[in-house]
């Protein structure tokens, strides 16, 4: 790739992250001036003002991107050389993957969120799995600053990861509406020939690879109570998952659970960078499906996902093949039975007598906190 390509891409890259520090310490210092009862200067937070100073920054974010995606395009075109065109082309796609990734995971949560509010459409409101009553968009308000701050990680460091996939691709990357559109693809004539013989072989390689890792991880972060306290707790804040909790981690367990397997095994998979850009999409959209809190079947099946939440210790995977072979998986019909076993211990500690027995039995054994149960992955 040349250097006037590597030069755009690089801006593009340098952007993005100058943009997301930036509403990153907005977000940062309009949290902290909400939570600061005291201050005499947050007036303007009062209400719904929060959530509005909130999406502020997320249409300020898209409108950049996309106005710095389609000028770079504009000078791309400009380009008399077919070789120079390609080339910057190839870059630019390179430094917009983690962008056009994060922005699939957005607009996913935007759309939960609306059927979370407005409770439209019922058709995809009845299919809720866990009934909970809480105020959606406070919910989305509360994670936002760690939204933020996880976008900074995986902006920097996925667009760099993926200026060197498309480096490496070479004359393999074909621009995305070319696909679409049927234009040729080495060893592919049509987008049809490209999705049977490219693309959906490279997107079991990819799970394959991916979930192996994801799985590792996240069970490491679940088995280590330091690991778990200190980064995965976070992600674990609420039992029942809302779309954008997909995206809702600490920076170093987002980089190291999910943000790493996603680029050390996409560029083993394939070398097509087309390829490279579906998959992550695919991925961002699976991620939020799982979390979205509401059965898609036969689409998807979020109910998995959704008893990890619950129980903490089971279903660590994406798919079911890893925990069935571990033994950590929960079914629907195990779950029901778990937690309504749960409610009879509970019901049974209330109705326990403070008499002699009781007392007895609550001082000679050491009382475990709730905090303490949840860590070491007791219901």
């Amino acid at each position: 790739m040349e250097a006037s390509s590597y030069t755009v891409a690089l801006l593009l890259i340098l952007k993005s992250a100058v943009l997301t520090i930036a509403c990153t310490v907005f977000v940062d210092a309009v949290d902290r001036a909400a939570k600061n009862k005291h201050a005499n200067t947050s007036w303007w937070l009062h209400g719904n003002r929060q959530s509005f100073a909130y999406a502020a920054t997320v249409a300020i974010v898209i409108v950049v991107e996309v106005s710095g995606l389609l000028l770079a395009l504009v000078q791309t075109a400009s380009i008399a050389d077919a070789e120079a065109q390609r080339a910057q082309a190839n870059a630019i796609f390179a430094a917009a993957t983690p962008s056009i990734l994060s922005g699939t995971l957005l607009m996913l949560g935007l759309f939960f969120l609306v059927v979370d509010i407005c409770e439209c459409p019922r058709w995809l409101h009845s299919r809720k799995l866990q009934d909970v009553k809480r105020d959606p968009l406070a919910v989305y308000v509360e994670m936002y600053p760690t939204l933020m701050r996880s976008t900074v990680a995986s902006q920097v460091v996925g667009a760099l990861c993926c200026l060197f996939w498309f480096d490496r691709c070479g004359s393999d990357f074909e621009p995305l509406w070319s696909v679409l559109l049927g234009g040729a693809l080495p060893g592919a004539h049509s987008a049809a020939t490209y999705l049977w013989r490219s693309f959906l072989p490279s997107l079991v390689l990819f799970a394959a690879g991916y979930d192996f890792i994801f799985w590792a991880v996240h069970r490491a972060m679940h088995k280590s109570a330091y690991l778990y306290k200190r980064f995965h707790s976070v992600h674990h804040k609420y039992t029942a998952p809302c779309a954008l909790e997909g995206a809702y981690f600490d920076p170093v367990d987002l980089l190291l659970g999910n943000l790493c397997p996603m680029f050390l095994v996409a560029p083993l998979t394939t070398t097509s960078g087309v390829t490279i850009l579906l998959l992550s999409v695919t991925g961002a959209a699976s991620v939020c499906a799982a979390h979205s809190g509401y059965n898609l079947k036969p689409l998807h099946d979020p109910g998995i996902h959704d008893r990890h939440h619950e129980f903490y210790d089971v279903n660590f995977s994406s798919f079911i093949i890893l925990d069935v072979l571990f033994g950590t998986f929960l079914g629907e019909e195990a779950g029901a039975k778990r937690r309504e076993a749960r409610r009879v211990r509970a019901r049974a500690r209330l109705r326990t007598p403070a008499g002699a027995g009781g007392a007895e039995a609550s001082s000679a054994a050491p009382r475990r906190s709730p905090r303490l149960a949840r860590l070491r992955l007791v219901d």
